[in-house]
């Protein structure tokens, strides 16, 4: 006695598509609740609101922060010396005599502060700004938010 298996190739890909848009749907909730958490370090909020997106891909999604300065305020939030001084960078003023960047001397090697200081985030724009913002989704309080938010996608899409 044979087996004769079909495949519904149409349904498989339809599967296939709900499983995708859910996971970049998910990432969105997780982008949207980081975003309204007030976590990621914000001057002018390019970092928060244009270099960070969430990128779809053959096998899911990806949430992403494009921005230069990301890895470094993310897993280095220590204060950045000069290794022969010791100082931390200085302010630029502009004609008004506001601060409108910071820089260290010319060749100078950085190294984390020994003092051990850490960075001040600007608390103006989002309160609890800081490193390590996407801890709480990854081992935290939230680490189920995007495989919740992506069953709950499915679910809908699959009916």
């Amino acid at each position: 006695m044979g087996v004769e298996i079909k495949l519904d190739m149409a349904a498989l890909a339809e599967i296939e598509k709900a499983v995708l848009d859910s996971a970049v749907a998910a990432l969105e909730t997780v982008k949207e609740d980081l975003v309204q958490s007030q976590t990621m370090p914000f001057d002018t909020g390019d970092m928060q609101n244009n270099q960070t997106f969430v990128e779809s891909t053959e096998t899911g999604a990806v949430l992403v922060t494009g921005s230069p300065q990301a890895r470094r305020l993310y897993y280095h939030p220590e204060l950045m010396v000069d290794s022969q001084t010791g100082a931390g960078p200085f302010p630029i003023k502009d004609s008004s005599g506001n601060v409108k960047g910071f820089r260290y001397r010319k060749g100078a090697h950085l190294i984390p502060d020994p003092k051990g200081r850490m960075l001040n985030f600007q608390k103006g724009k989002n309160a609890n700004a800081g490193a390590y913002w996407l801890e709480p989704y990854i081992s935290g309080n939230k680490k189920d938010m995007a495989e919740n938010a992506f069953s709950a996608e499915l679910k809908g899409r699959l009916k």
